[in-house]
Protein backbone atom coordinates (compact mmCIF):
# COMPACT_ATOMS: atom_id res chain seq x y z
CA UNK A 1 0.00 0.00 0.00
CA UNK A 2 1.31 3.43 -0.83
CA UNK A 3 1.19 6.87 0.98
CA UNK A 4 -1.48 8.57 -1.02
CA UNK A 5 -3.56 5.38 -0.74
CA UNK A 6 -3.66 5.65 3.11
CA UNK A 7 -3.79 9.20 3.40
CA UNK A 8 -6.22 9.49 1.32
CA UNK A 9 -8.34 6.57 2.85
CA UNK A 10 -7.48 8.01 6.30
CA UNK A 11 -8.38 11.66 5.76
CA UNK A 12 -4.52 12.21 6.17
CA UNK A 13 -2.00 14.64 4.57
CA UNK A 14 0.84 12.04 3.16
CA UNK A 15 3.51 13.42 5.18
CA UNK A 16 1.27 12.27 7.86
CA UNK A 17 1.48 8.63 6.94
CA UNK A 18 3.94 6.30 8.46
CA UNK A 19 4.02 2.67 6.16
CA UNK A 20 5.82 1.21 9.40
CA UNK A 21 2.83 1.54 11.05
CA UNK A 22 0.85 -2.36 11.16
CA UNK A 23 -2.32 -0.59 11.62
CA UNK A 24 -2.42 1.75 8.40
CA UNK A 25 -0.13 -0.63 6.62
CA UNK A 26 -0.76 -3.80 4.04
CA UNK A 27 0.20 -5.59 7.40
CA UNK A 28 -2.98 -5.33 8.88
CA UNK A 29 -4.48 -6.83 5.74
CA UNK A 30 -2.19 -9.95 5.40
CA UNK A 31 -3.49 -12.13 7.96
CA UNK A 32 -7.05 -11.45 6.86
CA UNK A 33 -6.27 -12.74 3.04
CA UNK A 34 -4.16 -15.28 4.17
CA UNK A 35 -6.65 -16.79 6.18
CA UNK A 36 -9.11 -16.33 3.67
CA UNK A 37 -7.13 -18.87 1.51
CA UNK A 38 -6.69 -21.39 3.95
CA UNK A 39 -8.36 -24.45 4.70
CA UNK A 40 -9.93 -22.76 7.56
CA UNK A 41 -12.13 -20.61 5.04
CA UNK A 42 -13.00 -23.31 2.67
CA UNK A 43 -16.51 -22.69 1.07
CA UNK A 44 -17.00 -19.12 2.30
CA UNK A 45 -17.58 -17.46 -1.29
CA UNK A 46 -19.06 -13.88 -2.19
CA UNK A 47 -18.75 -12.17 0.99
CA UNK A 48 -16.62 -8.65 1.49
CA UNK A 49 -14.82 -8.57 4.30
CA UNK A 50 -13.74 -5.42 5.83
CA UNK A 51 -10.19 -5.48 7.42
CA UNK A 52 -7.70 -2.85 8.70
CA UNK A 53 -6.68 -0.72 11.35
CA UNK A 54 -6.83 -3.23 13.75
CA UNK A 55 -11.20 -4.19 12.65
CA UNK A 56 -12.59 -7.19 10.78
CA UNK A 57 -15.76 -7.65 10.22
CA UNK A 58 -18.35 -8.97 7.84
CA UNK A 59 -20.48 -6.35 5.12
CA UNK A 60 -23.99 -6.82 5.11
CA UNK A 61 -24.83 -7.11 1.30
CA UNK A 62 -28.18 -6.40 -0.93
CA UNK A 63 -30.50 -8.86 -0.38
CA UNK A 64 -34.19 -9.07 -0.95
CA UNK A 65 -35.65 -7.87 2.93
CA UNK A 66 -39.46 -8.77 1.88
CA UNK A 67 -41.04 -9.77 -1.34
CA UNK A 68 -44.75 -9.57 -2.29
CA UNK A 69 -45.78 -10.65 -5.76
CA UNK A 70 -49.23 -10.22 -7.67
CA UNK A 71 -50.72 -11.58 -10.62
CA UNK A 72 -51.91 -7.76 -11.77
CA UNK A 73 -50.12 -4.83 -12.27
CA UNK A 74 -49.60 -3.08 -8.47
CA UNK A 75 -52.07 -0.20 -8.02
CA UNK A 76 -51.08 2.80 -6.17
CA UNK A 77 -53.89 2.40 -3.33
CA UNK A 78 -51.96 -1.18 -3.19
CA UNK A 79 -49.04 0.25 -3.07
CA UNK A 80 -49.62 3.08 -0.24
CA UNK A 81 -51.20 -0.06 2.01
CA UNK A 82 -48.08 -2.04 1.36
CA UNK A 83 -45.01 -0.36 0.82
CA UNK A 84 -45.06 2.25 4.19
CA UNK A 85 -45.70 -1.08 6.61
CA UNK A 86 -42.48 -2.74 4.59
CA UNK A 87 -40.19 0.78 5.10
CA UNK A 88 -41.29 0.70 8.91
CA UNK A 89 -40.16 -3.26 9.05
CA UNK A 90 -36.75 -2.53 7.61
CA UNK A 91 -36.24 0.56 9.57
CA UNK A 92 -36.50 -1.82 12.76
CA UNK A 93 -34.16 -4.45 10.79
CA UNK A 94 -31.45 -1.94 10.18
CA UNK A 95 -31.74 -0.78 13.46
CA UNK A 96 -30.98 -4.31 15.22
CA UNK A 97 -28.55 -5.06 12.51
CA UNK A 98 -26.31 -1.55 13.25
CA UNK A 99 -26.72 -2.61 17.43
CA UNK A 100 -25.45 -6.28 16.11
CA UNK A 101 -22.69 -4.75 13.90
CA UNK A 102 -21.29 -2.58 16.86
CA UNK A 103 -17.74 -3.25 17.42
CA UNK A 104 -16.62 -6.03 19.53
CA UNK A 105 -13.36 -6.51 21.70
CA UNK A 106 -11.51 -9.72 21.00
Amino acid sequence: MTADLVAAREGLNEEEVSLDDPLTSGQSIAPIACWLVSDKAAGISGQVIHGGRGSVGLIAQNAMFRLYETDHVWSLDELDKLLPSIMDEKKAFDAELAKAAEPKKV
